[in-house]
């Protein structure tokens, strides 16, 4: 709702809005297929300007008009995935585009968000397989719109005691990136586990067609499971499993510190008993203040 209808209504006035649920799909259209060793999957779809109306009463004036809440857009996913031997290499795309020439949408909504990114994964045996990922995102509008990206909850430009980041009011662009690689043992009659490491940069952007919960982290985990399926006297059969993680922001403020064990036993009456332990070492917590300094956890 405009501000001027806010402005309208006065210290006593009533704002009241009808606004649709969703937006109108014009078209949209979805390609399967398979290009060579490939298998491709691309979906694009139109969406409608959607507007929603708003009444004043109250204060010195009465007003009835319509905004618009949502501008015409266009979405786009894109994947592609391919075996070579033992192999398996993929690639991914997103983008959504907006018209954003209102002026009051400009300021909320970036007009444009991509993010381009390729995975892989090897199998070195039956066993051991190795992975990883990588993903770049570059998201453009207006500087207010940017602004709101710097200051979001999952990265928080503005807090005060993070050297490694400042805030631009001036910026009109949003880029970063996004990186993983893991070795695992996924079978084996005793040992498996895996050990993975990644970083998500600042600037990483994936929210527009994706589901992000924070950037500006680095972090390694180390989880390892032994399993004796043979029964050795009064047991029948036992586990053991250790695990861990660390975790950074990128000025090296660390965020995640955990470390954890269990223990199982079934015995040879069928009963069984499990044993386990958690540990949080002492870390600090870049989130709770929501912008402001560093809190201890």
């Amino acid at each position: 709702v405009p501000g001027a209808a806010y402005d309208a209504a006065g210290e006593a006035g009533t704002v009241y809005t009808d606004a649709p649920a969703q937006t109108t799909i014009l078209g949209a259209a979805k390609m399967t297929g398979r290009i060579g060793p490939f298998t491709v999957g691309v979906l694009d779809a139109v969406t409608a300007p959607e507007y929603g109306r708003f009444a004043v009463r109250g204060g010195t004036e009465a007003m009835d008009d319509r905004a618009q809440i949502e501008p015409a857009s266009n979405y786009l996913v894109a994947r592609g995935r391919g075996r070579f031997g033992a192999a398996q290499v993929g690639g991914l795309l997103t983008a959504v585009n907006r018209n954003t020439n209102d002026d009051a949408l400009a300021t909320l909504l970036p007009s444009h968000e991509y993010v381009v990114g390729v995975d892989a994964e090897y199998a070195l045996s039956d066993a051991w397989i190795v992975s990883g990922l990588g993903a770049a995102s570059h998201v453009g509008g207006s500087a207010d719109a940017m602004l709101g990206l710097q200051t979001a909850f999952r990265r928080l430009y503005q807090r005060p005691d993070a050297d490694h980041l400042a805030v631009d009011s001036s910026r009109t662009t949003l880029v970063g990136t996004t990186a993983e690689v893991a070795i695992a043992k996924v079978s084996g009659t005793h040992w498996r586990g895996s050990l993975s490491a990644a970083y998500t940069s600042p600037g990483f952007e994936s929210t527009a067609l994706g589901f992000q919960t924070r950037a500006d982290q680095n972090y390694v985990g180390l989880s390892v499971f032994y399993d004796e399926p043979e029964a050795q006297g009064w047991l029948r059969r036992w586990t053991a499993n250790v695990f861990g993680s660390l975790g950074y922001s990128m000025g090296w403020d660390r965020t995640r510190s955990f470390m954890g064990w269990g223990l199982g036993m079934e015995f040879a009456s069928l009963w069984s008993a499990r044993l386990s332990g958690f540990a949080n070492l002492r870390t600090v917590n870049d989130r709770i203040t929501r912008g402001g300094p560093l809190w201890p956890d």
